[in-house]
């Protein structure tokens, strides 16, 4: 087996990485390090959760997280930026499929933050049949349901998907715009719906008063 060692190629692009690295964190303001330390941890997952959604050019990210590291503990910045890079990583991944499978046996859609993601891309959904949770929903006009949580139904779904490039267009740009609808962060966290919930809220709270008053 031939010794590896000496001045390579790969060694050498290493340590120009580092190097650059290393400058560009010193390179960084002191006052824009005092603004990102007031951010705190939730900054610094939802940077890494933006950074790495690319999954090809995380290294701002980086710089700024390792330059954190002498503001912040380096165990509570760990877990802020690494929890936010693997999950700004699923989307890139979810960009590089077309069919996803989400088995649980409830087949509660909406309580599914997979779901949720896997709709925002405009992915064909294959669940599990739920009358009761799936008002909203259709089986093969935005989702395609199998009547249980087994191995064969999954699969022959899948199959069946798979030979068909139109169905899974169709099913899957049915969910996003189902998303974009009633689903979507900016939809769920409207003013009209905090009305709904704030006229939710006072329905339920309203026999409450009443039993008091009469107290």
């Amino acid at each position: 087996m031939p010794r590896m060692g000496g001045w390579t190629p790969r060694r050498v692009l290493a340590l120009v990485l580092v190097a650059s690295l290393s400058l560009a964190i010193l390179a960084i303001p002191q006052e824009r390090i005092e603004a990102l330390q007031r951010l705190g941890y939730p900054g610094i997952f939802l940077l890494s959760l933006a950074a790495n959604a690319t999954i090809v050019v995380p290294a701002p990210a980086i710089l700024i997280v390792f330059a954190m590291g002498a503001h912040l503990s380096p165990v509570w910045l760990g877990l802020a930026a690494g929890s936010g890079a693997a999950l700004g990583e699923l989307s890139g991944y979810l960009q590089a499929i077309d069919i996803f499978v989400l088995p649980q046996p409830d087949g509660h859609l909406t309580r599914s933050s997979a779901f949720m993601a896997a709709a925002a891309h405009g992915l064909a959904v294959i669940a599990v049949r739920n009358v009761e949770n799936q008002k909203d929903f259709a089986h093969g006009e935005n989702v395609w349901l199998v009547d249980a949580s087994r191995a064969e139904l999954f699969a022959q779904a899948f199959r069946q998907l798979a030979d068909d490039a139109a169905l899974r267009a169709r099913l899957g740009e049915n969910l996003r715009a189902l998303y974009a609808r009633k689903f979507a962060w900016e939809v769920a966290a409207g003013p009209q719906s905090l009305e709904v919930r704030s006229e939710q809220s006072e329905n339920l709270l309203e026999p409450q008063m009443n039993a008091d008053k009469r107290r």
